[in-house]
């Protein structure tokens, strides 16, 4: 399985959206599944940045999609900290 990390809502519209015609499942089909209106589901597929998570999580599940929310590496967490402690480095 494919692994996309996101910072922007589009990116997981998109996905959904991609994953919904994979299903072959039409809008209203799918909004049926999750128990929201079809406009819910197309404002996710747009990239609405204030999706509820509940059906945002539903969503996920019904179209067999995984979520996965490791923490990012903390490689240079000392250099992060330090520059709070000791002001931006020139």
């Amino acid at each position: 399985m494919s692994s996309f990390a996101y910072t922007r809502s589009a990116g997981v519209g998109a996905t959904i959206r991609h994953r919904r015609r994979e299903l072959g499942w039409t809008q209203q089909e799918l909004a049926e599944r999750v128990g929201v209106a079809r406009q819910w589901i197309v404002r996710l597929e747009r990239g609405n940045p204030r999706a509820e998570l509940e059906p945002l999580l539903r969503t996920i599940f019904e179209l067999r999609l995984r979520l996965a929310l490791p923490p990012e590496p903390d490689d240079d967490l000392d250099d992060y900290v330090s520059g709070f402690v000791s002001g931006p480095r020139p």
